[in-house]
């Protein structure tokens, strides 16, 4: 995914002073837009979903794995959000279903812009299957969003080969599912996403392999955080060389070879518990290296934080 913390355009940072604009759809001048139905049709019904949504799961999460969701986040005192705005429901007009719109009042429903590190609007995603795989920030021209769009909207070709990783990754660690992302891989070598896919299945049972695969994986599709976590949990289980520390990840690599990463920190944490000095240190960073792998938000990574706080300092 592009880097949506730079501007692609004019747009306001959402800490700003509110500025208040007079609004469309007959909507009062302080304020929100009218509310309907999140499916009710445009001028031109193709599934548009050019109003507010009521519910960002149901009508973003769950609908983009059938049909690619453009979230615009947007507040009705924003100046280029109206100027996006109208350009955005006219090409969703044209799209004949490829892709629908759903906009997002930052002021009526703020969490899912908090949920996403949506820091300044304009702020535009596109979910594919529940997830972000694309954006910008700013009002750009138009010209300039019919490219971005010709980009960033997955072909029926790309949706196959998605739904064919979401298959392997069921149990990503297990030898039928290595053997599905090796065949995806054969087929489709330079897609990011598979070789993703593919490092982070075989990480824990060949770390250099799944570091040369991500070394120079472009940030098209993927996560770049869970990209650099792969780095650097192949950096940590290759570099072991203190014999304690190799002897509790010894103990704790069947279950992380097979996906248990639960049992798998369990066992690396009491091992920080229970050690001093240079051992425990290099347990901590592994552990530490597998949070970066999950992600801040993941269950596992916020319950064993925990735990490796108590281990560390009680």
């Amino acid at each position: 995914m592009r880097d949506l913390t730079k501007s692609g355009g004019e747009g306001f940072n959402l800490a700003a002073r509110r500025i208040i604009f007079p609004t469309w759809n007959g909507a009062p001048e302080t304020g929100g837009a009218v509310r309907v139905s999140a499916y009710e049709p445009a001028p031109q019904d193709f599934g548009l979903m050019a109003y507010e949504i009521d519910n960002f799961d149901e009508d973003v999460l769950s609908r983009s794995s059938v049909t690619p969701v453009l979230v615009d986040f947007w507040a009705p005192w924003c100046g280029p959000c109206r100027m996006l705005g109208p350009v955005l429901e006219k090409l969703a007009g044209e799209a004949q279903g490829r892709w629908v719109l759903a906009k997002v009042n930052t002021e009526v429903h703020p969490e899912p812009g908090a949920r996403y590190g949506v820091r300044g609007i304009p702020d535009v995603r596109l979910f594919v299957d529940g997830e972000v795989v694309d954006g910008f920030m700013g009002a750009l021209p138009e010209p300039a969003i019919r490219a971005w769009l010709d980009r960033a909207i997955p072909s029926a070709e790309d949706r196959e080969i998605r739904g064919a990783l979401r298959e392997a990754q069921e149990a990503p660690s297990s030898p039928e599912g290595i053997a599905r992302l090796e065949a995806l891989f054969i087929q489709h070598p330079d897609r990011p996403d598979v070789r993703f896919a593919l490092a982070r299945g075989i990480l824990f049972e060949d770390p250099a392999r799944a570091a040369s695969l991500v070394e120079r994986i472009e940030p098209r599709g993927v996560d770049p955080a869970a990209v650099e976590g792969v780095r650097t949990v192949a950096r940590s289980v290759s570099g072991v060389s203190e014999s304690g520390v190799r002897g509790v990840l010894d103990e704790a690599l069947p279950m992380l070879q097979v996906g248990d990463l639960d049992r798998g920190l369990a066992v690396l944490v009491a091992g920080v518990a229970e050690s001093e000095g240079a051992v425990r240190d290099g347990l901590r960073g592994l552990v530490v290296a597998i949070f970066h792998l999950l992600g801040h938000d993941h269950p596992l990574t916020a319950s064993y934080r925990q735990a490796l706080s108590r281990a560390l300092y009680v």
